[in-house]
């Protein structure tokens, strides 16, 4: 029998040298796929606010304290606004705000430099025209100031930014909205830039090692608040952070 089954394959053997190796190519069949269409070009907003008959007034224990000061797209040139430095110093507005003129506005209030300098996000300021750059800049968010000032007070949380930011506007393609609130979701685009970074410096960082150091090389403000100097810290610092690794 194992002479038999030898003698078969030897057979095969010989046959396929002398035959060669039949080769299949198989036929694809092109089938059109129809995708959804999950892109969106929406038409720009428009609010269309129109005038805005007189200026709320700023109250950081509102129930509201986003939307109280929201000034966007509104017309406010008949207003006489020159007494009204700490309510617009929390105010969100846009490019469509219209302002009153020069002499019924507050000293010292640039809406427009405001608008720039929100492009560089800071933690929140203690005046929006302060640099965003400048750690002593930096004060609690304005929905957990008044928590913290009363005794919630920590030094074992990574302080990063969260609010007043300018963003791209849905008003238009070069239009843009200074949010002077803003929330701790805020803060995850800007971790992730950071991590992100940090893994192009060490590849083989771990988020851990990533908190330890971001917490080790944060740097500690004092806040004068009513005369009591108060920490306030750690507070991200990503050049540190890059040069510990």
């Amino acid at each position: 029998m194992k002479r038999q089954l030898l003698s078969l394959l030897l057979l095969a053997a010989f046959f396929l040298s002398a035959c060669g190796v039949l080769s299949v190519t198989p036929t694809v069949q092109s089938t059109q796929m129809d995708f959804p269409k999950i892109d969106r070009h929406p038409e720009p907003a428009d609010y269309d606010r129109g005038a805005m008959t007189s200026l709320p007034t700023y109250d950081p224990s509102s129930n509201e304290p986003g939307g109280q000061m929201d000034l966007r797209s509104y017309d406010l040139s008949d207003l006489d606004l020159s007494q009204s430095l700490e309510d617009l110093l929390y105010a969100t507005f846009d490019d469509r705000t219209v302002w009153p003129p020069d002499d019924r506005m507050p000293q010292g209030f640039d809406w427009e430099r405001i608008l720039e300098l929100g492009k560089e996000p800071g933690l929140g300021v203690r005046e929006p025209l302060r640099d965003p750059g400048d750690p002593n800049s930096y004060e609690p968010g304005t929905w957990w100031a008044e928590s913290f000032y009363a005794g919630d007070r920590f030094s074992d949380r990574l302080l990063v930014p969260m609010q007043a930011w300018t963003t791209a506007s849905p008003l238009g393609e070069d239009e843009y909205v200074f949010y002077r609130r803003g929330g701790p979701s805020w803060s995850i685009p800007y971790l992730s830039g950071v991590y992100a970074l940090a893994a192009q410096v060490d590849p083989s960082i771990t988020p851990e090692h990533f908190w330890s150091l971001a917490m080790e090389t944060g740097y500690t403000i004092e806040l004068d608040h009513e005369g009591e100097a108060v920490p306030f810290g750690p507070i991200i610092d990503p050049v540190a952070l890059m040069d510990a690794l």
